[in-house]
């Protein structure tokens, strides 16, 4: 519970400024005629367009960030821009004439599939001061639905009361369900990039590998404090630089759930893909040797041997792989 309550009070601050405000337009609502603004549906259309737009750019609209594991993906992601889309589509058809004689469906149906999306699909509501923008905009956004909603069905409900509904529903979210896996994009959109990342790689290649090598010379200091140059190797020691060499004529297969390298220095030997913690940007592989079930976690062991295959051009004829940010490979397909 101490958590929940660390995490409460990054929502007061927002709930707090737009009650004030509120409060402070409400004295000057005649000459203001806010009544009017607020069940203005026209107007609050437009604001969700934009407000939703801000939180695609921004990446607010659709946050992964569970404490300090942070999914750094572009807004292009094709997730992130169909979760967005749909909302803006619904949104967008109860503002155009032709279709604005079923707003009131839409804009039900967006603000449903809004709430499903905040409580079964973002995370972002762990993490101190870091959830802060998402507590902000997710409550100025269910904030303005909710006018939406009361405006189109000309509901006679106080404005007071839809900012306690949305800092009620935003805290349900933070108390019961602040991270949430993004099952968009872990059972539908990874597997089939994955899919199509490995059947690409399928088959033989060969190539050229680049590959850093620790240098023998090093600094030490004598007694006198004057720096000078040995040559004595030791792998305990902090060399100040180190150089590159480079093979060629080597090979390397990939299968679906296989990769045989030969001729790398350390490396030559079969490993097998790990895909439950793999993405069409990194494949993670270990040793074949080595015994690995999915369900029981990574041991250290295993962490120490697994060899990331990270991925720069890859074409049906060419590729361009580095392992584990020190082998650097440039292959060309065999011909069959």
């Amino acid at each position: 519970m101490e958590t929940v309550f660390y995490r409460l009070p990054s929502l007061i601050w927002p709930f707090v400024i737009l009650l004030s405000i509120f409060l402070l337009l409400n004295r000057f609502k005649k000459k203001l005629k806010l009544d009017k603004i607020l069940q203005n549906v026209t107007l609050l259309e437009y604001v969700l367009l934009i407000w939703i737009f801000f939180g695609y750019l921004t990446l607010a609209d659709f946050s992964e960030r569970c404490g300090c594991i942070v999914f750094d993906r572009s807004p292009l992601s094709l997730d992130y821009i169909l979760l967005s889309f749909f909302s803006l589509l619904l949104v967008g058809l109860s503002v155009f004439e032709l279709t604005k004689r079923f707003s009131k469906l839409f804009l039900s149906i967006e603000l449903i599939y809004w709430l499903f999306k905040l409580f079964f699909i973002k995370s972002g509501y762990v993490g101190g001061l870091g959830i802060m923008m998402f507590n902000y905009y997710d409550y100025i956004a269910l904030t303005i639905r909710l006018l939406l909603i009361t405006s189109v069905f000309k509901l006679q409900i106080k404005v007071y009361l839809i900012l306690i509904s949305s800092f009620i529903i935003i805290s349900l979210k933070i108390i019961a369900i602040p991270c949430q896996d993004n099952f968009v994009y872990e059972d539908i959109i990874r597997p089939a990039q994955l899919n199509n990342r490995i059947e690409k790689l399928a088959g033989k290649w060969s190539g050229e590998v680049t590959f850093e090598c620790d240098t023998s010379i090093k600094y030490q200091n004598d007694s006198t404090g004057v720096n000078y140059l040995i040559s004595i190797i030791d792998s305990n020691d902090y060399y100040d630089s180190t150089i590159l060499r480079t093979l060629g004529d080597f090979a390397i297969e990939f299968t679906n759930t296989r990769m045989i390298l030969d001729s790398i220095p350390d490396l030559a030997k079969e490993y097998k893909l790990l895909t439950s913690i793999s993405t069409k940007e990194y494949l993670r592989y270990i040793p074949t040797e080595l015994n690995y079930e999915p369900n029981l976690g990574i041991e250290d062991s295993i962490w120490s041997k697994m060899l990331i295959v990270s991925f720069g051009k890859v074409t049906k004829q060419e590729l361009h792989l580095e392992f584990n940010e020190r082998y650097k490979l440039q292959l060309n397909k065999n011909s069959r």
